[in-house]
């Protein structure tokens, strides 16, 4: 079955390129230091200036030359900060609810006028941003094509979109530099006199710094695919956050700030969920007094998405104790303890999960669409620490994918693969793991079917959405390549992938070996007479999931560091399924 017959008529979809090789970058993608975009770029391009905008003399804002790919950029910070509740909003609110009414998606388009090598500098855009904030959001908001990019996957179009968004985000990172640097010894949160503009009318500018840290370690994630700088920005927020002492405001703590401070801790948080390492700060620390923030629409996500987070930080600790991949190493007596109640706790979360409202029950807001993402988003953290904690119960950690991502093993890692008689784990991990194998297992399936539903219902970004009337065909079409979300929680995609990849490998084997029992356990209430078509119709059903997800992975293709991840679940998809 194809990917589209998953989603009824997706705006974009249909652009797609579905080949293995669909997006080549010139340059690897990935690791690069935001610190070297500065290399050999003259300072008067970072330096704050009042001069006039200039016409650079390799660059057009007039008719689109269908031979040379296009850039995005805005007239105003208010159209920026339009575009980040489009784009940005929707997936982690950093912000509190817009002030003004919504409207379309404005962008200027500027286009290079040769193939010569553009070298960025501030004059070439009809608008420099003028905070660390509107930088950073400018630096995600440069990724994503402009419906008049003739060929927006191609080598050139990437590129430049590539280099654009690094100079955004270097200026951002050196600008947020020196706005901390500026802030006075020892100031407070609580007073936040600034001279300086604010770009949102409800949060000061001292804020600006600690919110584009953040944002930028979601670009080192979903752009650059560098976890290590990830870290590093999602630290400086942190860090910068409680020196302004934003963790322990109490009930005093204005939205802006409540925002600000847990968007903190929810980025770094992932940031060591992804990297697997333990966060230099915890939920239960109880210097943190700054409450959660509110949305006012019926439900609030935040408290359960730190919760699951927490407990995806939890799972990983409890895997790194147990030495899963040493078979000298003896489990300890609590061993069982702790997996039992930590499955249990995630159950619990889960069952808060299963709470939300379904789409269309609630009115659509910029508020509206975040909360109900982010209350998505945490189902799905929560259903992958879930497959995390069972997952080497399930499958012994038997790679499938090339490289290694999001801490699953790979072919190509070294000693990863010995034959499948020696993949037993600790000594005492049958008799210590409180599950056995086809328990975990049908837990791994469950969970990542979750998950494939999860990606189904993320509502996608609508550059077209408007609070004011709007005479039709107004709007701009949507670009071709339209991303689907702002892809930081898209570790979950390939963790789930490889669950159904896993068990579809798992039942096709039964299925030729006329052994149908042994999959007995994935069915509910098999009966001999119908097993065949239960299990077949399983089957399908593991198919459909991974198609889902492939083609949530793909539609993000714009942010390069989903891009290797999409490939690798396409291959394994295709060997899989159409081979």
């Amino acid at each position: 079955m194809h990917i589209a017959h998953l989603h009824q008529n997706p705006p974009h979809f249909k652009y797609l390129k579905w080949g293995p090789i669909a997006l080549q970058p010139s340059t690897p993608v990935g690791f690069t230091d935001l610190n070297d975009v500065l290399d050999g770029v003259e300072p008067s391009a970072l330096a704050k200036s009042s001069r006039s905008i200039e016409t650079y003399k390799n660059i057009q804002t007039g008719p689109i030359n269908e031979d040379f790919p296009v850039l995005r950029s805005y007239k105003s910070e208010e159209d920026i900060l339009n575009s980040y509740y489009i784009y940005i909003h929707p997936y982690i609110s950093l912000l509190p609810a817009p002030t003004k009414p919504q409207h379309d998606d404005q962008p200027e388009m500027i286009q290079p006028r040769t193939q010569d090598a553009i070298v960025f500098e501030r004059s070439i855009f009809p608008h420099w941003p003028s905070s660390s904030l509107s930088l950073a959001i400018s630096a995600i908001l440069a990724l994503i094509p402009l419906p008049q990019d003739p060929a927006p996957l191609s080598d050139a179009s990437i590129s430049l979109r590539r280099s654009c968004a690094q100079f955004y985000a270097g200026a951002a990172l050196k600008e947020a530099e020196e706005e901390v640097d500026e802030l006075s010894p020892g100031a407070s949160a609580l007073c936040m006199d600034s001279t300086q503009e604010k770009f949102h009318p409800d949060v000061p500018p001292p804020l600006h710094p600690v919110l584009a840290f953040t944002i930028l370690s979601i670009f080192e994630d979903c752009q650059q695919g560098n976890l290590s700088q990830m870290r590093n920005r999602a630290n400086r927020a942190i860090t910068t956050a409680m020196d302004i002492s934003l963790h322990n405001l109490g009930t005093v703590a204005s939205e802006a700030q409540r925002r600000a401070w847990w968007s903190v801790v929810c980025v770094h948080f992932l940031s060591s969920i992804l990297q697997l390492t333990r966060p230099i700060i915890t939920m239960s620390d109880p210097i943190i007094t700054t409450p959660f923030p509110i949305f006012n629409v019926g439900f609030e996500p935040w408290s359960l998405l730190l919760k699951a987070e927490n407990a995806a930080i939890s799972v990983h600790s409890l895997v790194q104790d147990c030495h899963l991949e040493d078979e000298n190493v003896v489990l300890s007596g609590d061993t069982k303890e702790r997996i039992q109640q930590l499955d249990s706790d995630l159950v619990s979360i889960i069952a808060l999960s299963d709470r939300s409202p379904r789409q269309g029950e609630c009115s659509k807001t910029a508020e509206t669409f975040s909360s109900q993402n982010m209350w998505m988003i945490a189902r799905v953290i929560a259903h992958s620490a879930r497959i995390k904690l069972h997952r080497f119960r399930a499958f012994l950690d038997i790679p499938i994918f090339l490289d290694k991502y999001c801490g699953l093993s790979a072919i190509y890692q070294k000693n990863t693969y010995p034959p499948l008689p020696q993949l037993r784990g600790p000594k005492n991990f049958d008799s210590v793991f409180p599950f056995t194998v086809p328990e975990s297992s049908l837990i791994c399936l469950k969970s990542s079917l979750v998950v494939a539903r999860a990606f189904k219902n993320i509502y996608s970004p609508n550059p077209c959405y408007t609070d004011e009337p709007r005479q039709p065909g107004t709007c701009q079409a949507i670009t071709q390549v339209h991303p689907r979300s702002l892809p930081f929680f898209a570790c979950a995609a390939m963790q789930s992938s490889y669950v159904l990849l896993m068990l579809h490998h798992r039942v096709q084997a039964a299925l030729k070996s006329e052994r149908l029992s042994t999959c007995h356990f994935f069915l509910n209430r098999p009966e001999n007479e119908i097993e065949h078509q239960d299990t077949e119709r399983l089957t399908d059903e593991m198919q459909f999931g991974v198609e889902s997800m492939l083609f949530s992975l793909k539609s993000d293709l714009v942010f390069e560091g989903v891009g290797k991840m999409s490939r690798e679940v396409e291959a394994a998809y295709q060997s899989t399924f159409l081979l």
